[in-house]
C-alpha cells in the first residue's frame, strides 16, 4: 500500500466519524427542540383548558346566582302582596325560613 492510499483512508475515516458526530449532535439538537416545543404545547392546552372551565364555572355561577336573586325578588313581590308563605315557598322553590327573612 502506497502513502497515499493510507492517507486517504485516513481522510475517509475521519470524515466518516466528523459526520456521524455532526448527525448525532443535529439529532439531538433538533430532539431538543421538538421536545420544547411539545412542552410548550402541552402547557398552552393545559392554560386554554383551565381557562375555559373557569370561565364555564363562572357563568355557571353567575347563572345560579342570577336565578337565585330572581326567586328571591318573586317572593319579595308575592309576600308584598300578601300571598302565603306556603304558596310563596312552593312556587319558587325558597324555604320558607328564607321568605321570613324577606
Amino acid at each position: 500500500m502506497t502513502l497515499a492510499y493510507d492517507l486517504s483512508l485516513a481522510a475517509q475515516k475521519i470524515a466518516g466519524e466528523m459526520a456521524e458526530k455532526m448527525a448525532r449532535e443535529m439529532a439531538s439538537k433538533m430532539a431538543s427542540k421538538m421536545a420544547e416545543e411539545m412542552a410548550q404545547k402541552i402547557v398552552e392546552n393545559v392554560v386554554k383548558e383551565a381557562t375555559e372551565k373557569t370561565r364555564e364555572e363562572g357563568r355557571s355561577a353567575g347563572i345560579t346566582q342570577g336565578a337565585r336573586e330572581a326567586k328571591l325578588e318573586t317572593a319579595k313581590s308575592m309576600r308584598f302582596r300578601n300571598i302565603s308563605i306556603d304558596v310563596i315557598a312552593e312556587c319558587t322553590g325558597l324555604s320558607v325560613e328564607e321568605i321570613e327573612k324577606l
